[in-house]
C-alpha cells in the first residue's frame, strides 16, 4: 500500500488517512471467522441466512421505537436485508452528506462519532452524534433535502435505509402499512410546525426515542378509537384515507 501511494505522489495527509484506515479494516477482517469456513451455514434456509445477516449487521435499527415493531417479522426483515439496508464505513474527516443535497436515505450511527452542522444566515447549529443516534428520518416519509452537513470525527460505521425501497417492503404487510402511514402523517405534521431555520436532520439520545414513542402512542390511540367505534361505514372511510396517505408516501 505504501509503495502504491508513493508511486502516485499521494499527499502525505491523505496517505496517512488511507493507510490508517486500511490497516484498521484489515485487522477487523483478520479477527473475524469468514462465513466460508463455517460449513454448517451452507445448510441454512435462505430465510434463516437473511435473519442471521440482519442480526449481525442491522439489529441496531431496533433502537428506533417504530422500527422495533418489525422484530419477529421474518419475511419483512428478509426483504429489508436483501434490498433496502446497507452498511457503510467512513474514516476520520469523511463527509457523509452535505446541506441542501437531496436525501434518499435515513442512516443510523452504530460505531464512532460524527459532527452535524447546519449553517443558517444568522445561526449555526452543531450536534455530536454517537452510536444509536440517527439522521434524516424525514427522508422515509416525505421528499427531503439534508438540512445540515454530517462528517465523521473518527472511524464510523453507519446503517443506511433506502427510503423508496423501505416503502415498497412495508406496503406488502397491510397491518404495518396502515400503522406506518399514520405515523408518517403525524411525523410530517410535526415537521410543519417547525420554522424552516430550526429544521434539523439529527435525532440524538433519549429525547429522540421519547418523541418517536409519543407519535406511536398517538397513532395507537387513534387506531383503538376506530376499532372501538360501532360505526362500520366510518371505519371503512378511515381505512381508505389511510391507504391514500400511504400510497402518497410510497410514490413520493
Amino acid at each position: 500500500m505504501r509503495r502504491f501511494l508513493r508511486q502516485r505522489s499521494v499527499p502525505s495527509e491523505l496517505k496517512f488517512r488511507i493507510i490508517n484506515y486500511s490497516e484498521m479494516q484489515a485487522k477487523k477482517e483478520v479477527e473475524m471467522i469468514p462465513e466460508a469456513q463455517v460449513r454448517l451455514l451452507s445448510f441454512l434456509s435462505e430465510q434463516l441466512v437473511s435473519e442471521l445477516h440482519f442480526n449481525q449487521l442491522y439489529s441496531r435499527l431496533f433502537v428506533h421505537p417504530l422500527l422495533h415493531r418489525l422484530e419477529g417479522r421474518s419475511h419483512t426483515l428478509q426483504e429489508l436485508t436483501t434490498s433496502v439496508l446497507s452498511k457503510h464505513v467512513f474514516g476520520p474527516g469523511d463527509r457523509v452528506c452535505s446541506q441542501e443535497e437531496d436525501a434518499k436515505h435515513m442512516f443510523f450511527v452504530t460505531v464512532g462519532t460524527m459532527l452535524y452542522v447546519k449553517k443558517g444566515v444568522e445561526t449555526r447549529i452543531e450536534e455530536t452524534l454517537t452510536a444509536t443516534d440517527w439522521v434524516c428520518e424525514a427522508a422515509l416519509w416525505t421528499p427531503w433535502a439534508y438540512q445540515g452537513t454530517t462528517q465523521a470525527i473518527d472511524e464510523c460505521e453507519l446503517i443506511y435505509i433506502d427510503s423508496d425501497g423501505f416503502g415498497k417492503v412495508i406496503e406488502e404487510q397491510p397491518s404495518l402499512w396502515a400503522f406506518f402511514a399514520q405515523y408518517a402523517m403525524e411525523f410530517v405534521l410535526c415537521l410543519n410546525k417547525v420554522r424552516k431555520e430550526d429544521l434539523v436532520d439529527c435525532h440524538v439520545r433519549a429525547e429522540a426515542k421519547r418523541e418517536v414513542s409519543r407519535l406511536i402512542n398517538i397513532v395507537a390511540g387513534g387506531q383503538r378509537e376506530e376499532r372501538e367505534a360501532d360505526r362500520p361505514n366510518e371505519r371503512k372511510n378511515w381505512s381508505q384515507k389511510v391507504s391514500q396517505r400511504l400510497s402518497g408516501w410510497i410514490r413520493r
